[in-house]
């Protein structure tokens, strides 16, 4: 079960993703302390300096496969509508 609030990724680079790229990091046999304040700072500075390279190194070699940053709204009902003609014309 998700825990914890969600944290904005401090990127150098592509600053208009960093709503839109989602990390989840999962520590393993980890003790956090969730008190009132969320988790330890140590363990929030551990899993946003992950995230900042994994953003900014691999993800950044398939930049020219995501999607442009256009700052619509998707048009879900006509994404739906090519899918179906797509799987109706295979």
């Amino acid at each position: 079960m998700p825990r914890g609030e969600t944290i904005q990724i401090p990127l150098n680079r592509n600053i208009g993703r960093q709503n839109q790229i989602h990390i989840v990091i999962h520590f393993n046999n980890c003790s956090a302390d969730l008190g009132r304040k969320g988790f330890q700072s140590e363990i929030v500075d551990f899993a946003k300096s992950i995230s900042k390279q994994i953003a900014d190194g691999p993800l950044n070699k398939i930049k020219f496969t995501l999607r442009a940053n256009t700052g619509t709204a998707p048009n879900l009902r006509r994404e739906q509508e090519v899918e179906n003609w797509k799987k109706r014309n295979d």
